[in-house]
């Protein structure tokens, strides 16, 4: 599981950095990190990108993790995903604290995404029981149509007459 979610982070480090530099091509300035952390130019691609890479390594990472206590890897993921988002808010202005704080949300972030499925897959074994029950519902009921409606015209109820008060 972790591996396909990895795929999503690669995406991040290749394509949004590539899409960075096309708008950037036709005009577009991307404002990712510049104008709070003074990163500007070329340096958002590499941030970018540096998120990206952090985010895969955390995926793969989150899903050894998941392997040994879910709970735990979604307890640091999350603390560390706050912190980060914390430190952004509290001293993002500093070009160092910024690039660190999202190369840590991106890890974090990332990494508790295999552990939560894991999560939810060992906590679901009542729930597969359900889903077999409402596919075979769903195959049953294939074959049912709504039933017709004998009239074509709407049932319309007469309104109550208004009460005079005099």
């Amino acid at each position: 599981m972790a591996v396909v979610i990895s795929g999503f982070a690669v995406s991040g480090a290749v394509g949004v950095p590539l899409g960075r530099l096309l708008g950037e091509a036709v005009g577009w300035r991307a404002s990712f990190l510049g104008g709070v952390a003074e990163v500007s130019g070329p340096w958002i691609g590499v941030c970018l990108m540096g998120y990206g890479i952090a985010a895969a390594v955390g995926s793969l990472a989150g899903g050894r993790f998941a392997d040994i206590g879910a709970a735990r890897a979604l307890t640091v993921g999350a603390v560390g995903s706050a912190a980060s988002l914390i430190a952004m808010v509290q001293w993002g202005t500093s070009a160092v604290v910024a690039v660190l704080a999202v190369l840590c949300l991106g890890m974090c972030s990332a990494g508790i995404t295999a552990p939560w499925q894991h999560r939810v897959e060992r906590l679901a074994g009542p729930g597969a029981i359900l889903a077999a029950i409402a596919v075979a519902a769903a195959i049953a009921s294939r074959s049912l149509r709504p039933a017709s409606s004998t009239s074509t015209e709407p049932d319309r109820t007469p309104e109550p007459e208004p009460v005079a008060i005099s």
